[in-house]
């Protein structure tokens, strides 16, 4: 897959993501901020979703919102719960 298409999509599983996890009342980490710039290795603007402002934050900053979504991300324990909700089969 082209990189540029992976952002897309990531975006289009992130919006179900949210819709899920307001169903269930649960919150489910942002996959969306898995895309990075291939320059700052930092999102972009998806990553406002998680953090207000987050392209008028200093770079520190956002690295450091970065870093704790993809430990979030790493921790989550029910992404197979998500992947069965979404009617995603793992490969």
């Amino acid at each position: 897959m082209n990189p540029r298409n992976l952002g897309r999509v990531l975006e289009l599983i992130g919006g179900a993501c949210s819709q899920l996890a307001t169903l269930r009342g649960e919150d489910i980490p942002p996959i969306r901020c898995l895309v990075v710039s291939k320059k700052s290795l930092l999102p972009s603007k998806r990553m406002e979703v998680i953090m207000p402002d987050y392209e008028k934050r200093s770079e520190q900053e956002q690295r450091e919102c970065f870093k704790r979504e993809v430990e979030r991300m790493r921790s989550f324990r029910r992404w197979e719960d998500v992947l069965r909700d979404l009617g995603i089969k793992r490969t």
